[in-house]
């Protein structure tokens, strides 16, 4: 129940994963998901993922690629002027037709009619959108990973891992991803994928300056096996490995290394990696784990939750890797999202919305997956029967009541 050319450019979208339409590429079209307004009550735009913007709960209707795409444009240049001219290039691919100009004024009118009028401003022969860093995805995005780095500078490895994992969340998938093959959207892709897998590399670091190691053999190597040519991460590879008690696989792991470097890219390993060999044959006693701090979030206010960033989203996520086809609710994916972002930035307004996304979750019954330790307090109309199972972390032995469920 938990549930160039046209030739050319069809070629990059098989490469890419999309498919030419037209001559045009089309990205892959996931299931719509539920944003909501801020703090301020203002929409909220988001670009990490599939384009969407919601007021509240509801989203809102964004019908037409090219129009999607004009809204995408002035999102990767929020807060700017965007001239005419660069739009009928951007969104025509320099072949634009004589009514281009025409074209994009009934598109920013319709946006308008959507997302209200002061929201695209109209500034000599261009357009701005006007929306404010609280209300942009990508924008908390950037803030954490600056304050996450941050943190790992200052030795405050607990604040930087939990930072750092946030901003990982708050981006699970690939960003713009229906605008993947548009060369508009090239270099703003090329920037947040870069900084995501950074952000990793960073997080790991943390990760490993605060004493771990042996549980993160298993996604290091994932992501070794996914970006074999990023020396961070092999070298956070081997130290786990190393710190896991598994000294000839540390090794194995840098000769890997070094020859795909070298057979690839004719370049030996940077001064980095090769001292990491050099310590981990002579058994250097530095490189062993020391007691991992205590995290200095505050969490009072959060429920008896062990991550439930880490395990609600693989059941009940809509979209990109959280998604596992057993069951999607759009506001649930939405409350998913912004509780992760805000147990870092407001654990009182977390712990709220984690606490209204399992209730909501034990209502709709399609599983029950309650993990607070004090008490068995979620009613749902649909079920009878509950029982709290300490080992597995959730209700179980449930009695469905009838109806439709």
């Amino acid at each position: 129940m938990v549930p160039g050319s046209a030739g050319g450019e069809a070629q990059a979208c098989r490469v890419a994963g999309c498919k030419s339409v037209n001559g045009r590429c089309s990205g892959t079209q996931a299931g719509d998901t539920v944003a909501r307004r801020d703090a301020n009550g203002a929409m909220d735009y988001r670009i990490l993922g599939r384009l969407e913007v919601a007021d509240g709960e509801q989203i809102l209707p964004l019908r037409g690629s090219r129009q999607r795409a004009l809204l995408a444009v002035l999102l990767i240049n929020r807060r700017q002027v965007v001239s005419l001219d660069r739009l009928t290039e951007q969104l025509w691919d320099g072949s634009p037709p004589l009514s281009a100009a025409k074209t994009i004024q009934v598109y920013v009118s319709r946006l308008r009619k959507v997302l209200g009028a002061s929201a695209v401003e109209t500034v000599g022969r261009g357009y701005r959108l006007a929306v404010s860093p609280e209300q942009v995805d990508v924008d908390g995005f950037d803030a954490l990973v600056g304050d996450g780095r941050a943190a790992l500078r200052s030795g405050d490895t607990a604040s930087a891992i939990d930072r750092l994992g946030a901003t990982l969340a708050l981006c699970p998938a690939q960003p713009l991803e229906e605008f993947v093959c548009e060369a508009f959207a090239e270099a703003e892709i090329e920037r947040l994928t870069e900084a995501r897998f950074a952000a990793l590399e960073d997080r790991v670091e943390g990760e490993l300056q605060a004493g771990g190691g042996p549980e993160l053999v298993g996604e290091l190597e994932r992501s070794v096996a996914e970006h074999p040519l990023r020396e961070r991460l092999v070298a956070g590879l081997m130290l786990a490995l190393y710190r896991a008690g598994r000294h000839s696989e540390a090794l194995a792991a840098y000769r890997a290394a070094r020859t795909r470097l070298v057979e690839g890219l004719g370049l030996e390993p940077g001064p980095e990696l090769r001292d990491l060999e050099r310590r981990i044959l002579d058994h250097d006693p530095s490189l062993a784990a020391h007691r991992r701090p205590a995290s200095t979030a505050s969490t009072a206010a959060v429920p008896d939750y062990p991550e439930p960033s880490a395990y609600l989203p693989q059941f009940f996520g809509c979209t990109g890797g959280d998604s596992n086809g057993y069951y999607c609710d759009p506001r649930l994916d939405n409350s998913m999202r912004r509780a992760t972002a805000d147990n870092l930035r407001d654990p009182e307004q977390a712990g709220r919305e984690w606490t209204s996304v399992d209730r909501q979750l034990t209502q709709d019954a399609p599983w029950v997956p309650t993990v607070n330790l004090r008490q068995v307090d979620l009613v749902s109309s649909r079920l009878r029967n509950f029982q709290y199972n300490p080992v597995w972390g959730f209700l179980v032995d449930q009695s469905w009541l009838g109806g439709d469920a």
